[in-house]
């Protein structure tokens, strides 16, 4: 897999979308030469591909940072997405100075207003794990008044293959799908499905693959952002732990 040589150059990310229809979609993401590809499957229809790269750019930002590159996106990248990715960096510059520094981000133009769904339903990454599992009844059933406070209007999940499991493993995510689907019906909830090889381009990630786990899982839920408004995931740290 072609890797570029010349690390003074912009991290360039080029997004295409093929197979698109309500049954799900798939795309390829270049990187510098390197492909990482997702695939959108759903248990009933699945919105169209997002309007911007905000999730790509979530996705190969940390490995820009890493090697002291400007992130260039080849499409658009929305207001919002500039900005919280921007306060994103300031964060893991902070807690890893010697692994990571800050780079701009460049794109084709950025999207001002509102884009896909902003208020819609939200939808929530799903492994039948505890820190999931807690998400899920946070939202979809949550314990007493205060907490329903915070609640967001979960509407579906989504498990990915590629990251926690592999890629290759398609008997045991079959296994975990058929054992989710239950849970997921039990909350009047769709389940959803993305596959992906983004954990086997090695030369992708950064220092560390567990810095960029959630940015993966966020990329992997901003796929469904044009049908909803908002992504959530779980966290095993503390707030107190983090970085």
């Amino acid at each position: 897999m072609r890797v570029s040589a010349d690390r003074t150059a912009p991290l360039d990310v080029e997004v295409g979308f093929s197979a698109v229809s309500s049954a799900g979609w798939s795309c390829a993401m270049r990187v510098d030469g390197r492909r990482v590809r997702y695939e959108l499957r759903g248990d009933g229809p699945v919105p169209p591909p997002p309007p911007c790269l905000d999730g790509f750019a979530a996705a190969t930002l940390m490995t820009a940072m890493a090697e002291g590159r400007a992130l260039r996106l080849h499409g658009p990248i929305s207001r919002t997405g500039l900005r919280n990715l921007m306060e994103f960096q300031r964060a893991w510059t902070r807690w890893k100075p010697r692994h990571y520094r800050l780079v701009p981000i460049e794109a084709d133009s950025v999207l001002e207003g509102p884009l896909g769904a902003p208020g819609g339903p939200a939808i929530a990454a799903f492994s039948g794990g505890l820190d999931s599992t807690f998400t899920l009844l946070s939202h979809a059933a949550p314990a007493d008044p205060l907490q329903a406070l915070g609640r967001h209007d979960l509407r579906a999940l989504v498990l990915v293959q590629g990251l926690d499991m592999a890629s290759a493993d398609a008997a045991g995510f079959a296994r975990l799908l058929d054992r989710l689907r239950p849970v997921a019906a039990r909350f009047g909830l769709k389940l959803h499905q993305v596959w992906t090889d983004a954990k086997d381009v090695r030369d992708l990630h950064g220092p560390v693959w567990e810095d960029q786990s959630q940015s993966q899982l966020a990329a992997c839920l901003h796929l469904f952002s044009a049908g909803f408004g908002g992504g959530l995931t779980g966290g095993a740290l503390r707030y107190e732990h983090l970085g």
